[in-house]
């Protein structure tokens, strides 16, 4: 019996349990006057077997008779109630309660299946007569419809009070309607079937029982273990896929089909991945999952958003079970599909409301750059490219659709949307792009929009000395990986890295790979001053860097920060150190067109204006950490 229905009858209050029974026809009546003690109100009939003392109690009482009345307006037809007094010794004294509590246990279940399945209900109208019977070695009471439903019978150990007792009429109404179910349908050919029985069929098919799970397997699975049931869970999913090949595309019925096998993706992904594991039959596995890979190819084109997002999360997200393996399904085009439809809408960020919506937030999850996130660390939350970055064979597959279309949207969607420690798959895609501009980019969106990704850092420091011997023209990106990884030492101790860098790869940085490194932007001119000792004194060094100085100003004004201090403060500290007048006039030059363009921000740049002297090196350099 449903959950739903034992908390509905928990919740009946007794002044409204006024529900059912059922009895015999005038026949059955008039034989057991012949035979048994019997006593009648109106259509219900309780007859004493065993006995041929008269009934030891007024069958009109008035609880008795308004029980009894419902329960034949209930049920339709006049009912019997048979007892056996071998049930218990004391069962003659204290007959009266016993049959009460019988008829309003019964009248209870009976409201109940009315109000919470009308089928079972129906079911359960046509018992007729209720024998209650004694059983020896019985330890609960157990009900039983034979007869072809018309008779309950219910066989009950000594001693039970009331011999009726609650769950045994819906459990025998529930496992008859269940009997009638298979005896129908459950060896039936979905092939064959007519229109009109596909939905019966599909009905009883995914009907589920609370600790028994689907009916068609609960019952072929006794006694089997659990070989048994994966064998009968497979074999159930395979006459599904057989009757969506059968259902009309268009009928009401293919929809209710389709969103049962959509669901059952990852159990059927999962034979794929874990065949060997199974105590299942291999060629079975693989006819029903080819069966499911075709269906689902046939079926694809037809799917609507709602059921795309089903096959989305259970083909690409991991985080929903075990990793689905679907040989014949190819989840990077699926993936892709829906990234094409998300650009062709208007790649908006933050996509509508509804199940397309949905879509794209799980499978594209549109995010916008946000540059130096040096305060927040991000997680993506795209299945398909937390997928595609985890698998080698998908990750070259992704390579090749960036480097064709030149889709650098693609390229940041897919590094913005990286898994846990997935920073060494992220850079492993970096690194394939053919196209210098792409590699660029995709590192940009890694330093940059991925700056408090520790996996990511790692990829990044553990890649830089490599492109410094191998690729002379990623020099500049190497330089700004490493400024960043020695940066937050001490002055003293970040000077001792950069040393032991000039004499690691023979020499001071020169010009065209500084001039590359301050290229990237307003975060490699603010460490630019911690470079010094692996750069080359000189006139080309210091207006080169002045060169830059408006950008790292510029982003000060922009963000209303103050970043730019510490390292001008530094800046002057080196300068002063070398007594190199000319550099401090090129910076204070500099600085003295950023005041005249920029009039209204002139106070950021008052400080450095007085400091960038000769004269006035003297004076406490500041701040140098």
């Amino acid at each position: 019996m449903s959950a739903r229905l034992r908390g509905a009858f928990a919740t009946v209050a007794l002044a409204c349990l006024v529900g059912a029974c059922g009895g015999a026809g005038a026949d059955g009546r008039a034989e057991a006057a012949r035979t048994t003690p019997r006593g009648g109100i109106r259509d219900v009939v309780v007859v004493l077997k065993g006995s041929s003392e008269p009934l030891p109690f007024d069958p009109r009482g008035g609880r008795l008779t308004i029980v009894t009345q419902e329960i034949a307006r209930l049920l339709g037809h006049p009912v019997v109630l048979e007892l056996d007094t071998a049930l218990s010794p004391e069962l003659v004294a204290s007959l009266e309660e016993t049959v009460l509590a019988s008829f309003e246990t019964f009248a209870r279940e009976l409201v109940l299946l009315q109000r919470e399945d009308p089928e079972m209900f129906a079911k359960a109208r046509a018992i007729e007569r209720i024998a209650c019977v004694y059983d020896a070695v019985a330890k609960e009471s157990e009900g039983r419809l034979e007869a072809s439903g018309r008779v309950l019978v219910v066989r009950s150990p000594p001693d039970r009070f009331p011999l009726l007792e609650r769950w045994v009429v819906s459990q025998a109404v529930y496992d008859a309607y269940v009997e009638d179910l298979e005896a129908r349908w459950g060896e039936a050919d979905p092939a064959r079937l007519a229109p009109r029985e596909q939905a019966p069929y599909f009905a009883y098919m995914t009907k589920t029982r609370p600790g028994a799970g689907y009916l068609w397997i609960a019952a072929r699975a006794k006694g089997g273990g659990g070989s048994r049931w994966d064998e009968l869970r497979v074999e159930h999913v395979g006459r599904i896929v057989t009757l969506a090949g059968a259902v009309e595309p268009k009928a009401p019925l293919a929809r209710r089909v389709r969103r049962f096998l959509l669901d059952v993706a990852p159990f059927v992904g999962g034979l794929g991945a874990d065949r060997g594991s199974r105590a299942v039959d291999p060629a079975v596995v693989r006819r029903v999952v080819g069966a499911y890979e075709s269906w689902l190819a046939r079926s694809l084109p037809s799917l609507d958003d709602e059921e795309r997002l089903v096959l989305a999360r259970a083909v690409l997200d991991k985080r929903s079970g075990s990793e689905v393996v679907l040989p014949g399904f190819d989840r990077f085009a699926f993936g892709m599909s829906i990234w094409d439809a998300w650009v062709k809408d208007g790649a908006r960020i933050e996509p509508p409301p509804g199940p397309r919506g949905e879509l794209h937030k799980s499978v594209v999850c549109p995010v916008k750059r946000r540059g130096e996130a040096e305060t927040e660390i991000r997680y993506g939350c795209s299945a398909f490219f937390a997928a595609a970055l985890g698998d080698d064979a998908l990750r070259a597959r992704l390579a090749d659709a960036v480097g064709q279309r030149r889709d650098t949207r693609l390229l940041e969607t897919a590094l913005l949307n990286l898994g846990y420690a997935q920073g060494p798959q992220a850079l492993a895609l970096v690194e394939s792009m053919k196209d210098d501009a792409l590699f660029r980019h995709g590192v940009s969106v890694l330093f940059h929009d991925l700056a408090r990704r520790d996996d990511v850092k790692s990829a990044l420091e553990k890649a830089a000395p490599r492109w410094w011997r191998d690729a002379p023209g990623r020099r500049g990106l190497a330089l700004l990986v490493m400024a960043r990884q020695w940066e937050r030492l001490g002055v003293h101790y970040g000077d001792e890295q950069w040393t032991r860098f000039v004499a690691e790869f023979g020499g001071r940085v020169p010009r065209d790979v500084f001039a590359a490194y301050l290229a990237e932007g307003a975060r490699a001119v603010e460490m630019a001053p911690r470079l010094w000792p692996a750069l080359t004194k000189g006139s080309e060094r210091d207006e080169l860097l002045a060169k830059h100085l408006p950008v790292l100003l510029g982003r000060d004004r922009d963000a209303r920060t103050s970043r730019a201090r510490p390292a001008l403060v530094l800046l002057r500290t080196r300068l002063c150190e070398e007594k190199n007048a000319a550099g401090l006039a090129t910076f204070r030059a500099t600085l003295e067109r950023w005041r005249s363009e920029h009039p209204d921000d002139a106070a950021a740049v008052s400080n450095a204006l007085a400091d960038f002297t000769l004269a006035r090196c003297a004076k406490p350099a500041g701040d140098r950490g």
